[in-house]
């Protein structure tokens, strides 16, 4: 178990030593969620009550630091993304590329032949001549 702040350790023996005055344990409280001093504290609350079954502010107090770890706990918590998944995510960016592909070769194709077909076709000027 980690060493616990100086400062709670003195709150706890204020407490101890003015029982009954809830702003002692208020103060405590306060200090146990600043220094993530929960565990410690429960745990010498639990001591009191081994000793006393009967002791209300110490069950009362336990509660408390319950109650106070569950929202720290809740409001430090990350919240997880909800990912939607996709289906076939890798095969449709294969076919993504696929398409790319493809286009950008009948392009390149287009480009090359068309310049070869401009010089290939007869001109409307020029006769033509058919051997037979």
């Amino acid at each position: 178990m980690e060493p616990v702040n100086a400062v709670v350790t003195e709150a706890w023996d204020a407490a101890v030593a003015d029982w009954d005055n809830p702003a002692r344990h208020d103060a405590l409280l306060t200090l146990a969620a600043k220094h993530e001093a929960y565990g410690w504290t429960a745990k010498q609350y639990q001591a009191r009550l081994k000793e006393n079954a009967e002791d209300a502010v110490a069950q009362r107090q336990i509660t408390r630091l319950r109650k106070a770890a569950e929202l720290t706990l809740y409001a430090t918590a990350a919240q997880r993304e909800t990912k939607t998944k996709t289906p076939f995510k890798a095969s449709i960016a294969m076919i993504m590329i696929m398409i790319f592909l493809i286009i950008a070769g009948l392009l390149v194709t287009y480009v090359l032949r068309g310049d070869k077909m401009k010089q290939r076709r007869p001109s409307a000027s020029s006769p033509t001549v058919i051997d037979r």
